[in-house]
């Protein structure tokens, strides 16, 4: 059995691809990752985030083989749960990006989200030329969607 993943160092255990398997993306790791996705427009980050988010083989081994510490034994003959592969490699990334994991980066997003139409709100019930303007148009589109 391997030791156990720190997150604080930005390590994800996986082991669907082999015992004791952990990952860390370092700064060579992320040069790798450059060096094989960096040649398109969207940048190789976007592009590995779009691999990974769908479910790209070529990504996910890529990511997995440039990550893993201490050049573990990876057996990718496995059987593996390809979505839980993809969150925890998304993890790694966002653990070393934003010291977060994926899930916790995105639900701060979502928040900022929320937050920004609260406020958007709260400025349009201070106006009231802006409160009748929307109250006219939900109007208008109650009207269009029971006729």
């Amino acid at each position: 059995m391997g030791k156990p993943a720190n997150k604080a160092r930005g390590e994800v255990a996986l082991p669907e691809v082999g015992e004791g398997v952990l990952i860390r993306f370092t700064v060579d790791a992320l040069e790798r990752l450059e060096g094989a996705y960096d040649n398109n427009e969207k940048g190789w980050l976007l592009t590995v985030l779009d691999g990974l988010s769908g479910k790209k083989m070529s990504v996910i081994k890529a990511c997995i083989e440039c990550s893993a510490v201490d050049h573990q034994k990876v057996d990718f003959s496995k059987a593996w749960n390809i979505d839980a592969l993809s969150d925890k490699i998304l993890d790694g990334l966002f653990l070393i990006l934003y010291d977060k994991t994926f899930a916790e980066q995105k639900a701060i997003e979502e928040q900022k989200q929320m937050d920004e139409v609260s406020r958007r709100m709260k400025e349009i019930s201070a106006d009231p030329h802006l409160a009748a303007l929307v109250s006219l148009e939900q109007s208008a589109k109650l009207a269009t969607n029971q006729g």
